[in-house]
């Protein structure tokens, strides 16, 4: 299930990150830096789905759960930037969800629809948020 979901939130922010590079005649080419971003973090949402999927279907979904936490945090700033100050996937993972939890609005306020402009972005929304807040939910084994 969480590979269906990083899917869809992989497809919401591949959507919005093409509307903020069609909104760049329009903004003057503020949209770009925003939708390298978002196509950015989509890849991470793909890279995670595709690690839970064969998680799932070879067994090993401890492993895929670690994969997907390491694809969310190398594709976001302060992930990444925790990643390489303290060596922890697990912490910088929690570092990515806060990102996300705090660009929530991001991409809404850049394209003018803080859910998104379809179903399946609203959706994309949604799941993503509910991550994000169950990975800030989640403890941090400390090493």
């Amino acid at each position: 299930m969480a590979a269906v979901g990083n899917a869809v939130v992989g497809t919401g922010k591949a959507l919005a990150a093409a509307g903020a590079l069609a909104a760049a005649p329009e903004t003057g080419g503020l949209s770009v830096p925003l939708a390298i971003y978002t196509a950015i973090g989509a890849g991470g949402n793909f890279a995670a789905a595709g690690t839970q999927a064969v998680g799932a279907i070879t067994g090993h979904v401890e492993e895929a759960s670690k994969g997907a936490d390491a694809a969310a945090a190398v594709t976001t700033f302060s992930g990444a930037i925790t990643l390489a100050r303290t060596g922890s996937v697990e912490k910088a993972a929690t570092a990515a969800a806060f990102e996300g939890v705090f660009s929530f609005g991001l991409t809404g306020g850049a394209t003018g629809n803080l859910l998104g402009a379809s179903r399946l972005e609203r959706l994309s929304t949604v799941i993503d948020a509910s991550q994000n807040v169950q990975q800030l939910m989640t403890p941090v084994a400390s090493h």
